[in-house]
């Protein structure tokens, strides 16, 4: 009889145990999906930093990310020229921040990453209401770019607030 017992009170903790493990090795998952999105965001924002008044795609492997020095978006409003490089500045400071709370296992990490996943998409509506239909600049653009931005809007927009939910979801492992 003791020893069913024991075997039953074994078996309750290996559940737990392997649960725990999954829980912690997806969150691990999440954390090192965004330190690899951060990662290709420094790379981008360091080589428009060094490349003033260009833009274009690097390739790495498999991968094509696009750069530009000569334009960057904040909070929805469109920055040019000079500005736009100097706005470049911000993002690699959040990237390398984010790059080192997610590698340190730092608890403000979290803080900062769920502010920014929800940031992004107001950003992106804020500037595709402003810029493509106009309503800033009084010169609306091209129907096809118009697509083409809220297409973007409603692709990407998902995949944020499913950022935004698994960075919700492993909230207890980020912030202990």
């Amino acid at each position: 009889m003791e020893q069913t017992v024991s075997s039953v009170q074994e078996s309750d903790v290996s559940s737990t145990a392997s649960t725990v493990d999954r829980h912690a090795y997806h969150a691990g998952m999440v954390a090192g999906a965004l330190t690899l999105i951060c990662l290709l965001g420094l790379v981008k924002d360091l080589y428009a930093v060094l490349k003033t008044g260009g833009r274009g795609q690097l390739v790495l492997g498999f991968l094509m990310i696009r750069y530009s020095s000569v334009e960057r978006v904040w909070f929805g409003y469109r920055f040019t020229g000079t500005a736009a490089w100097l706005a470049t500045f911000p993002h690699l400071v959040l990237y390398a921040t984010a790059i080192y709370g997610l590698i340190r296992l730092r608890r403000w990490v979290w803080y900062l990453l769920f502010a920014y996943v929800l940031y992004i998409p107001l950003s992106e509506c804020t500037f595709a209401f402003l810029y493509p239909l106009g309503y800033l600049t009084d010169h609306p653009y091209d129907a096809s770019v118009v697509r083409a931005e809220w297409f973007f809007v409603l692709v990407s927009l998902p995949l944020e607030l499913l950022t935004a939910g698994l960075l919700w979801w492993y909230r207890d492992l980020f912030v202990r």
